[in-house]
């Protein structure tokens, strides 16, 4: 979950994203189980039209990373999980991957 934080918010296609991807693993109640779990943690953001008309003139690599950063901005996030630390190099806010280490290109 990329611009997740425990008890806030979390953008919603990156929850149903998650649905989706343990669904090829496991069966759908399983799956609907994990996503319920996880919402136990994070609750959801919206995104709207400020923010894609803002992502368009980022220098982080993915339209979709640049939204999400856009969001978490907005939201007032103090950070950025993400397993691909690398897209997010210029970015505004603190990046983490999944372990907690802050990445080097992070402000």
């Amino acid at each position: 979950m990329e611009i997740c934080k425990p008890n806030n918010d979390c953008c919603k296609n990156k929850t149903f994203s998650f649905y989706y991807l343990v669904l090829k693993i496991k069966s759908t109640s399983e799956a609907k189980d994990q996503v319920k779990n996880l919402l136990q943690l994070f609750d959801t953001t919206h995104v709207n039209k400020k923010e894609l008309e803002s992502a368009l003139y980022l220098k982080i690599s993915g339209d979709e990373d640049a939204v999400l950063h856009e969001s978490a901005i907005r939201e007032n996030f103090d950070g950025i999980v993400t397993r691909n630390t690398k897209d997010f190099k210029n970015s505004k806010l603190t990046v983490y991957d999944p372990e907690g280490k802050r990445s080097q290109g992070s402000n």
